[in-house]
């Protein structure tokens, strides 16, 4: 079901190379953004909807998830392994210790809870690709060109 969702807007790909691999995961991050809306009122998936055909071909609104789970399942259809990841922010740095013996208790709202993808580079590992720059904390703002050129360093090769 998810490979006909994305198979309406991207076509099957093979990579001949770990450059081709970055190009394609920037373009698909960069269409991404260009293409749909950052909403935290996406709207409710009509039930039996698959949701990712949902936010891809119609509503194209929604938050962290949607970007996320659009983009895990792009890569993955394009044979790039993926993981999807969730969790949250918290700033430490409110805590008002510097102690590294002593745990404070936080208080975490949902507004602090972020979604993004993670992509598996050969001769590299895995590494971390924001679709969504919306109210992310400033040590994850790297935008995702920046971290895949860095990827490709490592491997002595150039990211255009």
């Amino acid at each position: 079901e998810d490979r006909e969702a994305v198979g309406k807007i991207f076509e099957s790909r093979t990579f001949s190379n770990e450059v081709e691999k970055a190009e394609y995961i920037n373009y698909v991050c960069d269409y991404l953004r260009k293409n749909y809306s950052y909403t935290m009122r996406p709207g409710k998936v009509p039930e039996g909807r698959n949701a990712v055909d949902y936010f891809l071909n119609e509503s194209k609104r929604g938050y962290c998830t949607y970007f996320a789970t659009a983009a895990a399942v792009i890569l993955r259809c394009s044979g790039i392994p993926t993981r999807y990841c969730a969790g949250y922010v918290v700033d430490t740095s409110l805590s008002g210790t510097q102690n590294s013996d002593y745990y404070d208790n936080y208080i975490v709202m949902d507004n602090s809870a972020h979604a993004w993808v993670e992509v598996y580079i050969d001769g590299y590992g895995w590494a971390m690709v924001m679709i969504c720059r919306r109210r992310i904390h400033r040590h994850l703002q790297k935008p995702h060109k920046v971290i895949l050129r860095q990827m490709m360093a490592c491997r002595n090769l150039t990211v255009l």
